[in-house]
């Protein structure tokens, strides 16, 4: 068993999502079903707490700021950082994560207190999971530099990370600020953080800075061989786990065989659909974020079996 690093060893979020043990399950929102591009947002309290008492281990939040008809999706349309709030003010055990936070369009100052803020004040349900997005209709709005996102992503993943630590700051950037030793930076707090998609960075990158890694058009036979060169980079020995989502339809049928399409889209029953998935941890897969959006299952009902299938499986 890898070992866990310091600044995680204890995290509340981070273990439950990512434990060594077993595979965990996780939502994107808005953690249901919907047809339309803006969903009704208006049972998410109540779908909230039932999950809040459910198997699954972790919600997710996408950060996307305008709604493209070329992509057709506007995630849970409310601000990711304000959603979370009030997902945390209204559950108790549930791990809450964004999946992630595009970190070119938000200063990362501001973005990095409001990360630590939320982690503190949801006692350390938070995973702060961060993108460079891939809509480049959207960096055109926020006039950002399309093809510069790789190198400016790292910097700002760089200066998160500085404003986390105990001792002053005196790092100088390129595409960012200045800091000196006479500013620290309040409240202080090291965070569980996550890589969501490449990045534009080498998987040298990925084995070895983000405390995990989550991506998504993954062919599960490759998961293995995905891990393993991850290990192989990886030089700290340090426990950096690999997650990926789908988008399932969850059919009436609870035991209607599991089908793949373009490694992105599931469809199946619920019993075989959580079997599809717990046969993947043995080759290293240690989280499986879920897009409901195609399931047309009533929703409270539906996410109760998938919470009972789950729970089925002891670690």
């Amino acid at each position: 068993m890898l070992k866990i690093a310091q600044h995680l060893q204890n995290h509340k979020a981070f273990n439950a999502v990512f434990n060594q043990d077993k595979l965990s399950f996780g939502l994107i929102a808005p953690f249901k079903g919907y047809g339309e591009h803006s969903p009704d947002m208006s049972d998410w309290l109540a779908i909230a707490r039932v999950l809040d008492q459910s198997a699954i281990s972790a919600l997710w939040i996408r950060d996307v700021p305008f709604y493209d008809p070329s992509f057709g999706d506007t995630g849970q349309i409310y601000d990711p950082f304000v959603f979370a709030s009030f997902l945390a003010a209204n559950t108790s055990k549930i791990a809450i994560g964004t999946a992630g936070i595009i970190a070119l369009f938000r200063e990362p100052i501001n973005a990095t207190k409001s990360a630590t803020s939320l982690d503190i004040l949801s006692n350390e349900r938070f995973i702060f999971g961060l993108s460079t997005g891939d809509r480049m209709s959207e960096y055109e709005a926020f006039g950002e530099n399309y093809l510069k996102r790789g190198d400016r992503f790292k910097e700002w993943w760089q200066i998160s990370r500085a404003l986390q630590k105990e001792d002053f700051l005196n790092l100088q950037t390129k595409e960012y600020g200045n800091f000196n030793a006479r500013l620290d930076f309040l409240p202080k707090k090291s965070l569980a953080m996550v890589a969501v998609g490449r990045c534009r960075q080498e998987l040298s990158w990925l084995a070895n800075i983000p405390d995990a890694w989550i991506t998504h058009g993954i062919n599960p036979d490759n998961i293995q061989s995905i891990t393993q060169s991850l290990r192989e980079l990886n030089k700290d020995n340090i426990y950096r786990p690999f997650a990926y989502a789908n988008f399932v339809e969850l059919t009436p049928d609870p035991n209607y065989e599991v089908k793949l399409w373009n490694n992105i889209f599931v469809r199946g029953g619920v019993k075989k659909v959580v079997q599809y998935y717990m046969n993947q941890y043995k080759n290293g897969l240690s989280h499986i974020l879920l897009n409901l959006r195609p399931s047309e299952l009533e929703p409270i009902s539906m996410l109760n079996d998938l919470s009972e299938e789950i729970s089925k499986y002891k670690a």
